[in-house]
């Protein structure tokens, strides 16, 4: 489908006649209230006010108003996902320096910036620079450029592990979910204390976001924060420091796994994959999340993990809308490597027994799963 273009003196024309428009009052305080939503929602429905004792109709009133999508990828509602981005920001920073409730004094608690990262499933095109800026030719003879819609696709479709990606992209969760437990239980016996009594000690704090890569897999971004028991108003015990707590991330990372099975009943072990990064957060950070002034870093952290909060997919890759139906995929520009990751993941979610939920399928391979904001403590 090609979308309709709009010439210049069109577009002119168009916005001088909503200007003149005898309902262009209406119009603004729609979309004022909607805070320029672009893909707003139509709600109708009626009220009805009676006299409790004649039974009486008092007042009625029907009509349609209308909401905004609340998306939060840019690609889709940029007024929606700048007010997301926001909210992300707000709370991320909030939970690192202090502010909106909480106390400054939690900037002083152990913190750290972790990703962790999905595992091979098959070698895919990629796009390595030097420090000198030279690209390096990818492992099919290519220097690939940075717009190559091939760099993240299977360099071998056919010896590509696409149910593997999948049943691990479904379970990420669920993984993500172990490796804080298995957190819990490595700072408890730092402590030297049972787990179950942890939550007397010390309490885990942490925001992570999922950011959708390139080859169709998601890696978790996390800001995580050692509180005392009474979260961020007490100090962290003295028996955890922030090097503790960075050898406890690296072990529960390591430790963690999960094992599901696949359509022939074979069991598949999903883990994390071997790039796991865990750095510091203090007032001297890398120069990169530093401010022009060098100051503190936190405002420019929460700003880099915000971001990903309404990152979208690109064009050649994915979608940023959910798939209905598996024949929508013959109307998306998407490279053979996004539509082999689709059409596995809905063959998944629809065999008689389903090894991953049809929802959570289509997510793993349309990118539905990234990007979300997710607090715990």
């Amino acid at each position: 489908m090609t979308a309709a273009t709009t010439t210049p003196a069109q577009h002119d024309h168009d916005l001088s006649h909503l200007l003149r428009s005898e309902n262009f009052q209406t119009w603004r305080r729609e979309v004022t209230a909607i805070g320029g939503c672009a893909a707003p929602i139509h709600l109708t429905g009626s009220s009805r006010i009676y006299d409790r004792a004649t039974g009486t109709v008092l007042a009625e009133r029907d009509g349609e108003i209308l909401a905004p999508c609340g998306n939060r990828r840019a690609s889709v509602c940029p007024a929606c996902s700048d007010r997301y981005a926001s909210d992300a920001y707000h709370l991320l920073r909030s939970g690192m320096a202090g502010g909106k409730g909480v106390p400054d004094s939690a900037a002083a608690h152990p913190r750290l910036f972790v990703t962790l990262t999905a595992p091979s499933f098959g070698p895919v095109h990629t796009r390595r620079v030097t420090a000198r800026g030279l690209v390096i030719p990818c492992r099919c003879g290519d220097k690939h450029h940075r717009d190559d819609p091939r760099v993240g696709c299977a360099l071998d479709p056919e010896s590509h592990d696409y149910v593997g990606a999948v049943l691990w992209q479904a379970h990420s969760g669920v993984l993500w979910n172990r490796f804080a437990i298995r957190l819990r239980r490595l700072l408890a016996q730092a402590l030297g204390v049972k787990v179950r009594d942890f939550r007397d000690h010390a309490r885990l704090s942490y925001a992570k976001v999922a950011e959708y890569q390139r080859r169709g897999l998601v890696h978790f971004h996390a800001v995580i924060r050692l509180d005392g028991p009474d979260g961020p108003w007490t100090a962290p015990p003295a028996g955890i420091t922030a090097d503790a707590l960075h050898a406890a991330v690296r072990d529960a990372a390591h430790d963690v796994s999960l094992t599901v099975d696949r359509p022939d009943g074979t069991p598949q072990t999903l883990a994390w994959g071997t790039q796991v990064d865990i750095r510091p957060i203090t007032s001297t950070t890398a120069a990169a999340l530093e401010n022009d002034d060098g100051e503190i870093t936190d405002s420019a952290l929460a700003a880099y993990v915000a971001k990903y909060a309404t990152k979208g997919t690109g064009k050649s890759e994915a979608t940023d809308r959910p798939i209905r139906d598996i024949a929508h995929l013959d109307h998306l520009d998407i490279t053979p490597h996004h539509r082999r990751l689709i059409e596995t993941a809905w063959e998944l979610g629809v065999t008689p027994s389903p090894v991953v939920d049809a929802g959570d399928g289509w997510s793993a391979a349309d990118g539905g799963v990234a990007a979300v904001v997710v607090v715990g403590v």
